[in-house]
Order: C-alpha cells, then structure tokens, then sequence
C-alpha cells in the first residue's frame, strides 16, 4: 500500500520504516515523516540517474548509476559505499593531475633559475635574484626544499650585488633573506648546509658591518661564524672585531 502511494519500492519502504523506528519519530508524525523522506528517495535516485549521463569519467558515472540503483531497492548502506567508490575515483583523478601541475611548476622554476644564473653570469644581480624569488616561489607550495636552494641562491647574488657594487640595501636584503633559510634548513637534521648558511649571514653581516659606524653588524658576524665553525669564529675577523 504504501509503495504504492509513495511511487517507490516495497524493499524500499521497507527501508524508510526501519529508518523512522531506528530514529525514534513519534507515531503521530510517521506518516508525514515517511512522505518526507520518500521524496528525497525519489529526488536522489532520479538526480543520481541524471549525473550518470553527464558525467565525464566513465567510472565515476557508473558508481553513481549503481549508487541508484540501490537505492530504488533500498539499499542505502551499499548506496553509501558505491557513492564512496566515486568519490576515492575523482579524487585520485585530480591527485594525478596536481601531480602533473606540480611537474609542470618544478620544470618552469628550474627553466627560471637558469634565467637568474644567465643574470648571473653577466653581473646583473639585480635581476637575478627577482628570478630566484620567482622560482623559489613557484615550488614553495609543494617542495620546501627547492624552494629553499632558491631562496639561498636570490640571498647569494644580493650578496654579490652588495659586496661588489658597494649596495647596503642589497646585503640588508640578504641578510634577512640568509635568516629566513636558516628558520627553514633545521640544525640537527642539516647541519652542513645550516653550517653554511651561518657563515653566509656571517660574511653578508661582516661586509656591511665594515661599512657602518659602530660594532653592531661586526658583533653579530663573529656569532655567525661562531654558530658556523663549532663555537669558534674565523681568527682574523675576530682579532679586528677585538
């Protein structure tokens, strides 16, 4: 009677009525309960058919044919798995495609950082720290670790810029920059490269600091190389400093 009334099947009905006592709804609103959810059956089976014809993945539109299918029967707990199965399909789907942007990005960020060795090659630090940025910047979200030799690259010619064209405001920007890598490069697990960094922010802070009055930027140098060389600072540099 009641599958009848409702335009779905008995299996179905079947269903719903469990659903209504498992969920403890008062026997005066049964009825209005059970219409209420016959339709929502009706308009997630038909709306699950619709899908199955426009979706572009085969598989993921097959899932969702089955998923009404069993619905129909009122098969709700087999619905919920098939509807699963699409979306586990879709999802490795778009992984797969992150996966080829990511490579996309990685070899735009190499074909870049050879743009900044070329600015590099021809003095032109300037320019070729803003293609280091930039490639550190394009991997950043997916390789940590690229991202960082880029950055340490962009610190390297700001240096080089500071060093041999006598601009402060390019070792201040390397300087933080340098700061920045060692926040990212942890001690215990790289120390080397950390090491390296140190004496880097040693030599950015040391070629500034020689220019400027007062022994600040000095003083911070020699607790780089300090950091760098194991507690004990280049002796010469300390020797000035003192």
């Amino acid at each position: 009677m009641f599958s009848e009334e409702l335009g779905v099947f008995r299996a179905a009905v079947e269903t719903m009525l469990t659903t209504l006592k498992v969920r403890e709804v008062p026997p005066e609103h049964l009825e209005t309960k059970l219409k209420e959810i016959a339709e929502r059956h009706l308009d997630l089976t038909a709306k699950l058919h619709e899908l199955s014809r426009s979706n572009e993945e085969p598989e993921v539109a097959e899932k969702r044919e089955q998923a009404a299918e069993v619905i129909e029967q009122g098969d709700y707990e087999q619905a919920e798995a098939l509807l699963a199965e699409a979306v586990t399909i879709d999802r490795d789907r778009i992984d797969q495609q992150q996966d080829a942007i990511d490579r996309s990005k990685l070899s735009i960020a190499v074909t870049i950082a050879q743009q900044g060795e070329l600015e590099r090659t021809r003095l032109n630090y300037r320019k070729a720290a803003g293609h280091f940025a930039e490639a550190a910047d394009r991997v950043q979200s997916f390789d940590s670790d690229a991202a960082v030799e880029y950055l340490s690259k962009q610190a390297s010619v700001l240096n080089d810029q500071g060093r041999e064209f006598g601009d402060n405001l390019a070792l201040v920007e390397a300087i933080g920059i340098y700061r920045a890598v060692l926040d990212k490069q942890p001690r215990d697990s790289l120390p080397a490269k950390w090491a390296a960094t140190q004496n880097d922010l040693g030599n950015a802070l040391w070629t500034l600091g020689s220019r400027e009055s007062g022994k600040a930027r000095l003083e911070e140098a020699v607790s780089a190389y300090r950091d760098a060389f194991g507690g004990k600072a280049p002796r010469e540099r300390a020797l000035r400093l003192g």
